[in-house]
Parts: C-alpha cells; structure tokens; sequence
C-alpha cells in the first residue's frame, strides 16, 4: 500500500510516523511546497507523541542528546484561571510529554528516509499516484465545508526569550485578555499570547504582552478560527488532517492528539477495519467534547474581571453529559471525554468545581437532554 502525505509539517510528519509504526510494510512518501512555511506552533504535545518516538527511535534519542530541543513535560500549570491562585494538570505519574520544537522535528524526521520526500506542488489529489493520501497542506483557504467551534480566541502573538530557570511543564498563565503559554525548550523559551482581536486590539495585547511578560519583541501574530471539516473524507482515499481537518486554540495541545486520532481511524478505514462513516462520526464527537472540555476553563472566569473574560463566560458548555460524567465522580482511565482520560476531566472539576448546583446536576442525570 502507498500513502502520500500532502505536508511536511507537524502534522504530515505524525501522520508518516503512526503509519511506519503500526504499518511498517506500507510504501510512506511526503509531498511538499517548499513556497508554503509551515505553522511555528505546535511546541506543546501528549505522551503519546513521546511514545511514538521512543518506538521509532529507540535509544537513539534521549533527554540529554536530541535533535528537536526537547525537554520533559509533566503536565499543565494554570496560572490565575477560576478562583484559585493555580492548578495543576499533570500527567499520569509514569508518564513523559514533551515541549520541542516542531521544525526542528519535522526536519529531523524528513532527514530519516523513513518516507520518501519530494519537492513540488500538488493542486489535485488526482495527480497523486496512491492508493491513500492525506491532505496536511494546512489552514482551508475557506470555510464552506466546515463547522465553526465555539472558542472565545481567535488571535495570537508568538516570541522567545532565553532558556529561564523553569520547572517541567507548560505554564498556562490567564490574562486580562485571554491567556499566554510560557513552554521551556532546551534552547529558549517560548511565549504565545492569545486574545480576540474583536475584544482587544493588538496594540494593546502587545502593550500588556511586553509587560506582563518582559517580551523585547514579536516574532509574528496571526489570526485564526476554530473549525472541524464536516466531510474529511474525500472521494474514499483521500482523508484531511492538521490544520486541513480540525483546529481549535492551543490549549492542552489538543490538536496534535486528534491529528494522531484522525490517524489511527484512517488507517482503520484504509485497511476495512472500520467504515468511513462510522470514523467520521467518532471523531467529530471527539472534536465536539474537546470544545466543551476547553470552553469549561473559561466557564469560571479568572482573576481578571475584563470584558475579555466577561465574553468568554457566555461561551456556555453545551453538552450535559460532560456534568452527568463529572458527578459520578469516577477516574477511571479507561473512560474519555473529548481526548482526555476521566482522571484529567476530574482533575480540571477539581480545581474549578461544578457548573450550576448540585441540585441541577443531578436533574440532568435524571433526565439528560
């Protein structure tokens, strides 16, 4: 079987590497545009991209010695968010993701010849001789066939600044526009600024920027929309991923899980393990969960109270059986909301609490919607 892989970015590469993984006599080749730059987010990560490059590497790439300034990343410190001075997402306590740079990985993984890299521009999938490809050429150029995600950002500035003392996780730190990721890389460390432009102008997202954050430049800001494409599967071989299939802002570095979903569920259908439909529906219902596991961070506010936060507050969750999940109080692993085990939405209820009473609560699990 020959998979082509439209993209050399972040996604195209994890897309490559789940196929070497768990398809190793599969044909890999990665087509690219060298005139399209790929997308300097993408720092953050899940264990299980961690995994997936301890199978694909082995020994050869450890903590000490790697080529995508990687360091540990044992979960999420949030800063400001709720009525608490901060909370801790972690980990499962026996495992390890990682902050790296997406580019310097994205060209290691290139230089590998675990697939077959060609230069040139594609602009119809007819012309690619495959049996599958997928599509990671990045943001739609629109929006006809998509559904918009309900998310309060849509905006964000990106800089660096030299390596800091810093403990081994991703500092989520609230705003009084939004929110800022601080990710420690082995080389610098890496700032993004995230806030609605229809709320905040960029002159004065900068303005607090550089003082919040004691930033002496932008390296670049850039807008974006949160969506999911409604048909990610074209003409039965052709199947959307990255930014082409789904985004959402850049908490929880939720994206990268679901390119690796999306992944998996596509080799699934390539190989009649599981009908297209059936993958398409699972994953839009994963995407929609995602949403409403995000939109509940905002739910109940920060310290700041700014029109930012105040906005952010009206994008209610819509889906009772997130509350219905969190009142049974269970934690087992095995259990899922969006992408997260049921530890991690406990965790995330924990330190934020319920949405409404207790009273209403338990009305929906009576009679859920």
């Amino acid at each position: 079987m020959k998979v082509t892989i439209l993209g050399k970015g972040l996604a195209g590469v994890i897309t490559a590497m789940y196929w070497h993984i768990y398809k190793p006599d599969a044909q890999l080749e990665i087509i690219f545009d060298a005139s399209v730059p790929t997308q300097p987010v993408g720092s953050g990560s899940w264990p299980t991209l961690a995994r997936m490059l301890s199978m694909l590497y082995g020994w050869k790439i450890d903590w000490a010695n790697n080529p995508f300034n990687a360091t540990p990343k044992l979960g999420i410190m949030y800063e400001g968010w709720g009525d608490t001075d901060q909370w801790f997402h972690p980990f499962e306590f026996s495992d390890v993701a990682m902050h790296f740079d997406p580019r310097a990985l994205q060209e290691h993984f290139c230089a590998s010849n675990i697939a077959n890299i060609v230069e040139k521009r594609v602009v119809d999938y007819n012309d690619v001789d495959a049996d599958i490809v997928f599509d990671c050429t990045g943001f739609p150029d629109d929006f006809d066939h998509y559904t918009e995600l309900r998310n309060p950002l849509n905006r964000v500035m990106l800089a660096d600044k030299p390596v800091e003392p810093s403990s081994p996780w991703t500092r989520a730190v609230a705003t009084p526009h939004g929110w800022c990721f601080v990710i420690p890389l082995a080389d610098r460390t890496q700032l993004g600024y995230l806030f609605n432009n229809n709320v905040t102008p960029d002159e004065q997202a900068r303005s607090d920027f550089g003082e919040r954050f004691d930033v002496d430049g932008i390296n670049q800001t850039f807008s974006f929309r949160n969506y999911c494409a409604n048909q990610p599967i074209i003409d039965d071989r052709v199947f959307l991923n990255g930014n082409k299939l789904f985004f959402i802002e850049l908490m929880e570095a939720t994206s990268v899980s679901g390119y690796t979903l999306w992944a998996k569920l596509a080799m699934q259908v390539a190989c009649g393990e599981m009908p297209a439909e059936a993958a398409v529906t699972h994953m839009h219902s994963v995407v929609r969960e995602n949403m409403n596991f995000i939109l509940y961070h905002y739910q109940f506010g920060s310290r700041y109270k700014t029109p930012f936060w105040q906005y952010a507050k009206t994008l209610a969750v819509d889906d009772p059986y997130l509350s219905q999940l969190m009142a049974t109080g269970l934690r087992r692993a095995d259990m899922r909301y969006g992408f997260h085990q049921m530890p991690s939405v406990m965790n995330m209820y924990d330190a934020l609490g319920p949405l409404g009473t207790p009273d209403s609560i338990f009305q929906a699990i009576k009679n859920p919607a």
